[in-house]
Parts: structure tokens; sequence; C-alpha cells
């Protein structure tokens, strides 16, 4: 009997040492995958421009990338897990945010440069009306003109316009 009894509590803690083991590997590649996730969008968000655009979620993404990156060293896989998955959240969300600010910066660049034509073409019409009304003002200088008596010529008349024959009226018939 107690030969049995060994036998069945090795094989219980056999059993509980290869369930253990397999559910370990696949925590363990799940949080290797979402850490390296993780890493990737965090990379995009620097590139992206979060530092200048998005620094608090990017900064709280980093804090989340080396937690998981000390759990998952810890082994600790399911912590690693979502540290690495709040990291990629927080990323995500900088990227958003900084593709929003951009477009917001070009549309308020586009007006700026839009309100600097306006205004300038404002100030050219105003060139051109001072000028306009410059020139009225300014009264032209008379200056004395020495005119000479127009020459008698003497030319033949103007030739009479043609005649008209007339031609014979027709008689009616009323």
């Amino acid at each position: 009997m107690k030969k049995q009894l060994i036998l069945c509590l090795t094989a219980c803690a056999f059993l509980t040492a290869c369930a253990t083991t397999r559910a370990t590997r696949e925590a363990m590649a799940r949080a290797q995958q979402d850490l390296q996730s993780a890493e990737s969008s965090f990379t995009a968000a620097r590139f992206a421009g979060a530092e200048t655009y998005s620094i608090t979620n990017l900064r709280t993404s980093l804090v989340n990338l080396q937690s998981a990156r000390t759990e998952f060293a810890g082994k600790k896989y399911t912590k690693a897990t979502l540290s690495a998955q709040s990291s990629l959240y927080f990323s995500k969300n900088a990227i958003s945010e900084t593709e929003v600010a951009k477009r917001h910066e070009a549309e308020a660049k586009r007006i700026q440069e839009e309100e600097a034509r306006r205004e300038a073409a404002i100030k050219e019409q105003e060139k051109a009306d001072a000028k306009a009304k410059a020139a009225k003002k300014a009264k032209p200088a008379v200056k004395a003109k020495v005119t000479q008596p127009a020459a008698k010529t003497t030319a033949a008349p103007p030739a009479p316009a043609a005649q008209k024959k007339e031609e014979p009226k027709k008689k009616s018939w009323w």
C-alpha cells in the first residue's frame, strides 16, 4: 500500500510539473510576443515625433515597457504581458496624439500663410488706390502754347453727291 501511495503521489507531482511547464511556456511565449509589440510600437511613437507632441503618453509607455522587461527577466510572465500591453496602449495613444497635433499645426500654418497673402494683397491695393488718388489730385502744369492762326487754303469745295436719277412712277391700278 505504501508503494501504491508513493507511486500515486509521484505521478501527481509529475503531471502537475508537466502542466505547469506547458502553461509557463505558453505564458512566456505570449509575454515575449507582447513585449516585442510594445517595443516596436514605442519605437514607432518616438519616430513619429511623440517626444515633441505627446511626451506624457510616451513616458508612461516607456515606464511600462521597462517594467515588462524586468518582469519578463524575473519570469513573471503574466505581469510582463500586462505591462507590455499597457505600454502598447500608451504608445498607440502617443502616435495618435502626435498625428492630430501635426495636422493642427499644419492647418494653423496654412491659415497663417493665407492671412499673410490676404494682408499683402490689401496693402498692394491700398498702394494702388493711393497712387490713383495722388494722380487725380495732381493737376498737370499748364504750358502757354503759342498758337498761330490757321493758314487759309483755297481748296475746292467738296464735290456734290451724285444725284440720283428718279425712276418713272409706275401707275397703280387703284
